[in-house]
């Protein structure tokens, strides 16, 4: 893998994880011990050497890849002192798994929430949702989602709550979907 120059500041994407825009996406991640850094994906065959990041200094890392679109797989591919590592975006906004792939999202998606205000603190009924086991269906052992969640939401608004924490899933195993 090629350690790439920095592009000037003018044709950088500002954030971190992927950034996607017209033509494609641009990628950056924090890897301070790294000697090279690619991302790899779906669209260039899983190849760690078809799209190298630029070292920006400070441990920082950029691509900017086209053709890359929203719903594409990605991930790191870091070489350091100790050899060469695959890792998943830490920022990554969707993924596939908890060990898997990053998903590409578009950050511009309207949420429908422009009227959304946030109660007030002395009215704030939170309730700490553990996913995988909140409203897990009936016989099963597999861990509940997000779906079997939304079935619960009516009987939680009538408890009065009013905001959900989602709490990680302690008990699963690692790497399951």
């Amino acid at each position: 893998m090629n350690v790439q120059t920095s592009p000037t500041l003018s044709q950088a994407h500002a954030g971190m994880g992927v950034i996607l825009h017209e033509g494609g996406a641009a990628f950056r991640v924090w890897a301070p011990h790294a000697t090279a850094v690619a991302v790899s994906g779906d669209w260039n065959g899983w190849s760690d050497a078809a799209n190298p990041m630029a070292a920006e200094g400070e441990g920082y890392w950029y691509a900017d890849v086209e053709g890359v679109a929203a719903g594409q797989e990605y991930r790191f591919a870091i070489e350091g002192p100790d050899g060469s590592i695959s890792r998943i975006d830490p920022y990554a906004r969707a993924v596939t798994n908890s060990v898997g792939n990053g998903i590409v999202t578009d950050r511009a998606y309207d949420w429908g929430d422009d009227a959304f205000q946030m109660p007030d603190w002395n009215a704030l009924v939170i309730y700490e949702l553990h996913l995988g086991t909140f409203n897990r269906p009936e016989g099963s052992d597999a861990p509940s989602g997000f779906h079997d969640a939304i079935g619960r939401f009516d009987h939680l608004r009538r408890l009065g709550v009013n905001a959900i924490q989602i709490m990680p899933e302690i008990c699963a195993k690692v790497g399951d979907a």
